[in-house]
């Protein structure tokens, strides 16, 4: 009997060993296989598939230009023992749609391996016109697939009557009430100027893989202000309705109403992609046993909210900007006794809770004798959860031209409290300011009334002596009176005036056209936001990088298509582009690198693509769509 088990234990162990050495040691040869359908219809879902039997450290995807790319890739491994043989694979799956009818080629895709690049087969797929009859059946199962409920039957899934059942189900869409998202306010009913802290939630008792197709609401009506967060999304249990779920933030920002009355928030939308029990019966041990996985795209929608602004009160004292808060002022001067002709600086802070970067310079003003430059503005600006916070500080370089005593001031400004629900003004008094005579000053004279500071920089010099003897004049050559110069003289100022007024009524004419000023600033702009994303790029800030390319490629097609905000969406840009004229592929390129852009920021590892490739696809982008 011991002996028996002596034999049963070896050979236990024998097993498990065969079961941890790695595939390559039994493979006798590396194979890259791409596979997809031959043949499909027009809007119809599918999957293409990468299998390699190895291990391997990098993969380059193709690009689909022909078709829209839902999700993906999802990855997988495979490890099977048949016949005392270890044999290991890994997939990578793509969640593809066909959008127009013909052939197409799907290029290679390569993975390395040991250092060796290695290169899939071309796969030619052929798009048909779409059978009403196939879309009807596949709606009314996606009707079936959203109403079941994998938590209630894990292992079991919802029966289809209407197809031959050895044909593969569509793929499962998870009920609302085990994943969804909302935008949490903190307060929907406030003044206005007072902020709201909006944070962007997913809440899922579903295994979650990624994210793709962000769609975040612009919150017309607010000033917005992100909250900085990480790159990745954390996720932490949170119980609503008694059901622990876990929760993640997508972002969070502080709103500050612009306007009173009822303002909508619109809702946000995004393409989870879950991980799901396959319900495609396999004859592998391992998946019989432990069960197969696939990975399912699910759209999700928020709901919209309406939030409840109360206007300013009524009669607002004239210096009042708009801003709301809890605010304190203070004004200094780095030096109170000086010199003519030397520099002093005045710096006014104000500082508090509130909106300050919508603070604007006061208006002040100096005496005559006192040259003033413009401001220059320093922000101590912070965002976080409990509002915005800081300091804003307006240094003026002040140069007084002539020995003196000066007032400076006095200082005031209004804001609106937040608190008291009042408007109150912070006022500082004057300042004192002694100036002696400086190197370089030379007596003053009279000054005429009325006369500004550029006229008394060089008083003394300007004005000399009335000469009294009758001059000498003499003249030389012919008399200029009546000569074709003379003539000329007199015809062309007025001529090159009647031109420059013509000129300044056609540029006025071309400025307030907004559609030709939008068009004319569309390239300038995005080039702007281009150079803005490489600084960030280079400082290792991805995800202001991923948002900043959105902003630049969003801004430029909206500027040259003439589209408001609230109409940037993908469907109309690609309607609007073919209309002009654009090629379709050359539209192709343009949304896929703006899927891009806005799937790396949240998962960059899973697309494949450097944030270098993404800014120089986008610079080629827009240089195209220019020409």
């Amino acid at each position: 009997m011991r002996k028996s088990q002596h034999v049963l234990y070896r050979l236990l162990f024998l097993v498990g060993i065969l079961f941890l050495l790695p595939a390559r040691t039994w493979a006798v040869e590396i194979k890259f296989v791409a596979n997809g359908p031959k043949q499909v219809s027009n809007g119809e879902q599918f999957q293409v598939t990468y299998t390699i039997n190895a291990n391997p450290t990098h993969l380059i995807s193709p690009n689909f230009p022909d078709f829209d790319l839902l999700g993906g890739p999802s990855q997988s491994s495979n490890t099977s023992y048949i016949n005392g043989t270890v044999n290991q694979s890994m997939s990578f799956t793509y969640y593809l749609r066909a959008k127009k009818e013909g052939t197409f080629s799907i290029k290679p895709a390569k993975v390395k391996v040991n250092g060796v690049e290695i290169e899939s087969n071309t796969l030619t797929i052929t798009v048909t016109k779409a059978d009403p009859a196939a879309v009807q059946r596949r709606q009314q199962q996606q009707q079936r697939y959203n109403s079941w409920d994998p938590f209630a039957d894990p292992f079991g899934f919802p029966e289809d009557n209407s197809a031959n059942q050895n044909q593969p189900q569509e793929k499962v869409k998870a009920n609302g009430q085990d994943i969804f998202v909302r935008i949490v306010l903190d307060k929907k009913k406030v003044s206005q100027g007072e902020p709201i802290l909006a944070t962007l939630k997913i809440y899922t008792r579903i295994d979650l893989v990624g994210f793709h197709d962000i769609k975040f609401p612009e919150f017309n009506g607010f000033w917005k202000e992100e909250i900085p967060s990480g790159a990745q999304i954390s996720f932490k249990p949170e119980v609503i309705d008694g059901i622990q779920y876990q929760v993640g933030t997508f972002k969070q920002l502080v709103l500050t109403p612009q306007k009173s009355g009822s303002i909508t928030i619109e809702p946000f939308e995004v393409e989870a992609v879950i991980r799901q029990r396959s319900q495609r019966r396999s004859r592998s041990l391992f998946d019989q046993f432990f069960g197969s996985y696939e990975d399912v795209i699910v759209k999700l929608k928020s709901q919209a909210f309406k939030v409840d602004v109360t206007p300013y009160p009524a009669n607002p004292p004239s210096d009042f900007t708009g801003i709301s808060g809890k605010l304190k002022m203070s004004v200094s001067l780095d030096k109170t006794n000086t010199k003519s002709n030397q520099a002093v600086n005045l710096k006014l802070t104000i500082g508090g809770t509130g909106n300050l970067k919508l603070l604007e310079a006061p208006k002040l003003s100096f005496p005559p004798d006192i040259e003033a430059y413009d401001p220059k503005t320093v922000d101590k600006i912070n965002v976080n959860q409990a509002g915005i916070s800081g300091s804003r500080s307006f240094e003026y370089l002040l140069i007084p031209r002539y020995a003196g005593d000066f007032k400076l001031g006095p200082f005031s400004i209004t804001y609106f409290d937040l608190d008291k629900k009042s408007y109150v003004t912070l006022t500082q008094p004057e300042l004192n300011l002694h100036v002696e005579k400086g190197e370089g000053q030379e007596e003053a004279h009279a000054i005429v009334g009325g006369s500004n500071k550029e006229d008394l920089k060089i008083i003394g010099k300007d004005i000399r002596f009335i000469k009294t003897n009758l001059p000498d004049f003499q003249i030389h050559g012919e008399n200029f009176y009546g000569s074709e110069l003379h003539v000329l003289g007199i015809v062309a100022p007025s001529s090159l005036f009647g031109i420059f007024l013509l000129f300044l009524h056609i540029r006025r004419r071309k400025n307030s056209d907004l559609s030709y000023v939008k068009n004319r600033r569309a390239t300038k702009l995005a080039k702007k936001r281009l150079a803005t994303a490489e600084k960030l790029l280079k400082q290792n800030k991805t995800n202001e990088f991923y948002e900043e390319i959105a902003r630049g490629l969003w801004g430029y097609v909206g500027d040259k298509l003439l589209l408001e905000v609230s109409s940037l969406t993908k469907d109309n840009v690609k309607d609007k582009l073919l209309a002009n004229g654009t090629s379709p592929e050359l539209i192709d390129r343009f949304i896929k690198v703006l899927n891009d852009a806005e799937f790396a920021r949240y998962a960059p590892s899973a697309l494949g693509i450097s944030p270098e490739q993404i800014l120089n696809d986008s610079v080629k982008i827009i240089v195209e769509l220019e020409a």
